[in-house]
């Protein structure tokens, strides 16, 4: 068993096999070549693409939520994440393990007004001036939870599913 130890593939550490086969290594090369645009800090705002990012202390601000609706495009990665997760505890795991993750995001239009939302432990921050800025629907995130891939599509508030590469 000892042989088994470690990442090799279909094995976790600790030497049980994940289903599936995947590996935390296999995971990470799979949303690397999934994110066509490259890598996003953690503390960036970026607009409509497909990146690989990974989990840390959350910064920034963000206004309204991507749980169900649209942020602009200023708003940091971290607080996106934050709200578009299933939990508070599967965030704080993220954050806590530093794991990387793939988020999708595609064009919201102009967004002329946005609520304070609390969720997962973060409220985000509101805004009326009645002026159009860029937003963007997070679409979904791909993510590791310490044994197995999971997908979660915020845009329209969806559970979480397996996710199988």
């Amino acid at each position: 068993m000892r042989a088994l130890r470690g990442n090799s593939p279909g094995v976790r550490n600790g030497g049980r096999v994940i289903p599936g086969g995947a590996s935390y290594a296999a995971f990470q090369a799979h949303i690397t070549a999934l994110a066509t645009n490259g890598v996003a800090g953690w503390a960036s705002g970026v607009a409509a693409g497909s990146f690989r990012t990974t989990a840390a202390a959350a910064t920034g601000t963000m206004f309204n939520t991507t749980w169900g609706n649209r942020v602009y495009t200023g708003d940091t990665i971290a607080r996106r994440v934050q709200h578009g997760l299933p939990s508070e505890a599967v965030f704080n795991d993220q954050v806590a393990n530093g794991r990387m993750m793939f988020v999708r995001f595609s064009d919201g239009g102009d967004l002329f007004a946005a609520a304070s939302i609390n969720r997962n432990g973060y409220t985000s921050s509101a805004y009326d001036d009645g002026l159009g800025y860029p937003s963007v629907w997070m679409e979904e995130i791909i993510y590791w939870d310490g044994t197995s891939a999971w997908r979660i599509t915020p845009r329209t508030a969806g559970s979480p599913t397996p996710y199988v590469f």
